[in-house]
């Protein structure tokens, strides 16, 4: 599974007053809820609790595979993702004053940047060495190459094998390692069309190989 989102909050609370089981539980199934309208059931929510005032970290995995084949294209469907991260983050602070934590005791709210913020970044470098190309040296232009296939690479480690190969066939080939370039049995099964303008297609053939 990848890191879908998560967040990190901080509450003015006596953290010595907290049953910390609990509290993991209950926080863990408020995020949930709202991960499961917007990811669907297969997420998973884990929670870490500091001491002092009650600081939560909670990160929601699951699969991007599934998540993004509600979307166009495999782009927009990592802009969606994002956006749902902002969503559940805000939906998750409504819920804890709707049912009785006070706004200004939440003394910090943000969102932990996760697997789709990493790709889209990977993205964004891609599309502006595309759009500076004809300004650059080939040597600049080599230097920007080098940074993308290490970022490409290092995406192996924020991704699941599944999401991972979802994400390297996404790319023109010249934008990832050699070592990570699929064989061509796995790239005859992408689930999309690079082009932003095609409607996304689903595989006729899952999981049969050999």
């Amino acid at each position: 599974m990848s890191l879908l989102a998560g967040i990190s909050i901080t509450i003015d609370f006596d953290y010595s007053c907290i049953d910390e089981p609990l509290t993991k539980e209950y926080l863990s199934d408020l995020v949930k809820s709202n991960a499961r309208d917007i990811y669907g059931s297969e997420v998973k929510c884990y929670v870490e609790l500091s001491e002092g005032s009650v600081k939560a970290i909670l990160l929601i995995v699951g699969s991007i595979y599934a998540a993004i084949c509600g979307y166009g294209s495999f782009r927009s469907g990592i802009d969606y993702m994002i956006k749902d991260a902002k969503l559940i983050k805000d939906l998750f602070a409504s819920q804890l004053i709707r049912k009785g934590i006070h706004e200004e005791d939440i003394i910090d709210l943000r969102r932990i940047h996760s697997a789709p913020d990493k790709i889209r970044r990977v993205i964004l470098a891609i599309e502006r060495l595309e759009s500076n190309i004809g300004k650059l040296s080939p040597e600049a232009v080599k230097i920007e190459l080098h940074k993308i296939h290490t970022s490409v690479r290092n995406m192996s480690h924020a991704l699941d094998e599944r999401d991972y190969e979802l994400f390297v066939s996404s790319l023109k080939e010249e934008y990832v390692p050699v070592d990570r370039r699929l064989p061509e049995s796995k790239m005859n099964q992408k689930l999309f069309a690079r082009d932003e303008d095609t409607r996304f297609i689903l595989p006729t053939v899952l999981g049969k190989e050999g």
